[in-house]
């Protein structure tokens, strides 16, 4: 994979986890307040708009919940805000991604690291988007080694393979050196 592959790929990444903020942000007019709340970053007014009747799993056009929406933008009081009042981590958008997926394309470490530390956190370790790739394989691209160091020791397995058969450890020594994957990856119970 050249660096223009990774550049574009990286570029699509970026761009579908976008969706959900880019979909709430596109008209304001239309937005509810649940997803105001979010993003301006109000843990309590994302509960009041949900004690005001706002569902906390409402899907935006692509299938983006606001936990997704949480994720995206790195915001953990605001993520618990939605999980304490029912929202659910184990919805997915129309791409298959999780909360997790949303938060490791858009490079948010503690973000991603704190969900993969959560009850729910293990199923969405090596949970495959609609293309095959895990968080893992979304999150070596960015080039984030605290966030790849992170998932592999909350399990994720960089020898899944995603659905073109490229596997998170073969995705690493197609863009870094060898020892950059050792540093990476080291922690994966081979």
């Amino acid at each position: 994979m050249g660096s223009g592959s990774i550049r574009r790929a990286l570029r699509r990444g970026v761009f579908l986890a976008g969706l959900c903020i880019a979909t709430a942000s596109a008209n304001a007019d239309q937005r509810s307040p649940l997803l105001e709340a979010i993003a301006a970053k109000s843990p309590i007014s994302v509960e009041q708009a949900i004690r005001n009747g706002a569902d906390p799993n409402q899907r935006l056009e692509d299938g983006a919940t606001p936990l997704m929406m949480a994720a995206a933008i790195g915001n953990i009081p605001v993520f618990e805000a939605l999980l304490g009042s029912g929202a659910d981590p184990a919805l997915r958008d129309k791409l298959g991604m999780s909360a997790l997926s949303h938060a490791a394309t858009l490079g948010k470490v503690e973000m991603s690291l704190w969900i993969s530390r959560q009850p729910f956190g293990p199923s969405m370790i090596n949970d495959p988007n609609a293309f095959g790739s895990t968080p893992l394989h979304i999150a070596i691209p960015t080039g984030q080694k605290g966030l790849i160091r992170g998932l592999v020791k909350a399990g994720a397995n960089p020898d899944l393979a995603d659905r073109r058969g490229v596997s998170g450890r073969i995705l690493c020594h197609r863009i870094y050196d060898e020892a950059t994957c050792t540093s990476m990856l080291g922690g994966w119970r081979d």
